[in-house]
C-alpha cells in the first residue's frame, strides 16, 4: 500500500517507469540507501521526506 501511495507522489515529476527506477535504485537524499529497501524496513516516513524534499527543490 505505502509503495503505491510512493510512486503516486513521486508522479509529480517522474514518469511511471523513472519513478519506479527512483525507488529501486540509492538515493543522495537517503545517504547512499534503496527506497524499496526502506520501505520493506518500515522507514516510510524517510522516505516520504526525501520525496519532500525534491518537490521543495531542497538538496541536501
Amino acid at each position: 500500500m505505502e509503495l503505491a501511495f510512493i510512486v503516486e507522489q513521486l508522479s509529480d515529476f517522474y514518469e511511471p517507469q523513472e519513478a519506479r527506477l527512483w525507488i529501486l535504485s540509492r538515493q543522495r537524499l537517503l545517504e547512499g540507501r534503496v527506497p524499496a529497501e526502506m520501505i520493506q524496513e518500515g522507514n516510510v516516513d524517510e522516505v516520504l521526506t526525501a520525496i519532500s524534499q525534491l518537490r521543495d527543490g531542497v538538496f541536501i
